[in-house]
């Protein structure tokens, strides 16, 4: 393969028969440092932020609730966006791979397809979860198990490389790849592209609507009814903390829709408009950026759980605690861990849900014991942060 007076590389032979020349990359130097530049802060920015999110749902009993059991795998997949998709978008979406073969183009793009069905299915698990919590909360405890959770966890990660694969399996546009640099987006055959987008998008985007609309028309209702009797306070304090987190998940689901929506209309574009050669490569540079715009929601949920929740805010500090060892960093530890401790008393006098290596237990027993056994644990954890 090498390039020809008119600025056109000679394709390589595809399935024995010479195929259309290619493309130089269309994106100039500039263009590709700034590229660059994005995305090395959002590597450092998800990879940074999702770890925090995963080591505080392991190493924190009282984070370890059905809620943030799946927060966490949806942290893995935004962790693996951060060191191997975003990797993959340098090297063969930037141009700085050459000589690239079409079916490795491919098999990177379906990486990042993975990835995306994974978050989006993830969101749709936590809503239902939530959706659960506040219209059944009866019964949650019993029909969120453990063997639930990881059933649920297991099928939104099975289901996504399901529909990630079928490219792989023929479902492609390798007999027209007439590009020198890997375009992750048009090798995929537009007609698998419009039935991602309707399968892994549209339907669990409804689903979502479906299960807040549900939610909190009932919180709204429980709510009302509890501003009329006092008698109910002992309730109170639940719901309001699952109003809040699905607050928290329906941000984090507006942000994801704000963050996809762009990439994933450019992504079914040439269904509804014909998209030659020539406007393909004018696309690129909307293609790169509404993808990178999409990036940045992994890098956002963890930020969103820190604002929102004070349990995964102080777990921040203390995994951070030994970088920053400064008085005022110490000093902002002890005032996270009081303020877990007065909400640690609320939810006990109110009953809360935790995961265990024997499954879910309720923790309305033996208030009294555990509050304390919580301010012994938080003076201790100051105390390892001073020392």
């Amino acid at each position: 393969m090498g390039v020809n007076e008119s600025g056109m590389v000679d394709n390589t032979i595809i399935n024995g028969t010479p195929g259309p020349l290619k493309k130089a990359f269309p994106l100039g130097h500039q263009e590709k440092v700034i590229f660059l530049t994005v995305d090395v802060l959002l590597v450092v920015s998800i990879v940074l932020g999702n770890t925090l999110v995963i080591l505080s749902v392991l190493l924190e009993r009282r984070l370890r609730t059905p809620t943030n059991a799946f927060i966490a795998s949806l942290a893995v997949a935004d962790l693996m966006v951060g060191i191997i998709v975003i990797p993959i978008d340098i090297a063969f979406g930037l141009g700085y791979a050459t000589d690239i073969q079409p079916l490795s183009c491919l098999a990177s793009s379906n990486v990042l397809t993975t990835m995306i069905i994974v978050s989006i299915l993830h969101l749709t698990v936590i809503a239902y979860d939530r959706y659960l919590a506040i219209t059944d909360p009866l019964s949650y405890v019993m029909k969120m198990s453990r063997i639930r959770i990881i059933l649920l966890i297991a099928i939104a990660w099975v289901t996504a490389v399901s529909l990630s694969v079928m490219p792989l399996l023929g479902w492609n546009n390798l007999q027209h790849f007439s590009h020198g640099y890997c375009d992750l987006l048009f090798i995929h055959a537009s007609s698998y592209r419009f039935f991602s987008v309707s399968v892994s998008v549209i339907c669990p985007l409804n689903l979502m609507l479906f299960f807040y609309f549900k939610m909190f028309r009932v919180a709204k209702r429980h709510m009302n009814r509890i501003a009329a009797q006092e008698a109910t306070t002992a309730r109170r304090p639940t719901l309001r903390r699952d109003v809040k987190a699905a607050k928290t998940v329906a941000m984090i689901l507006g942000f994801f829709l704000a963050a996809w929506t762009p990439a994933s209309l450019i992504s079914v574009l040439d269904t509804f408009i014909k998209v030659d050669a020539n406007l393909e490569e004018k696309l690129l540079i909307y293609e790169l950026t509404f993808f990178h715009i999409a990036f940045t929601n992994s890098m956002v949920n963890p930020v969103i759980y820190a604002f929102r929740n004070k349990e995964f805010r102080h777990s921040f500090m203390k995994l951070t605690s030994a970088v920053f060892r400064c008085g005022c960093w110490i000093r902002r530890v002890r005032a996270a861990a009081r303020g877990v401790e007065m909400t640690g008393y609320q939810d006990h006098i109110s009953g809360s849900v935790t995961i265990n290596r024997h499954g879910i237990e309720n923790t309305n027993a033996n208030i009294g014991s555990k509050a304390l056994s919580m301010r012994v644990e938080s003076c201790h954890s100051i105390t390892s942060v001073q020392s």
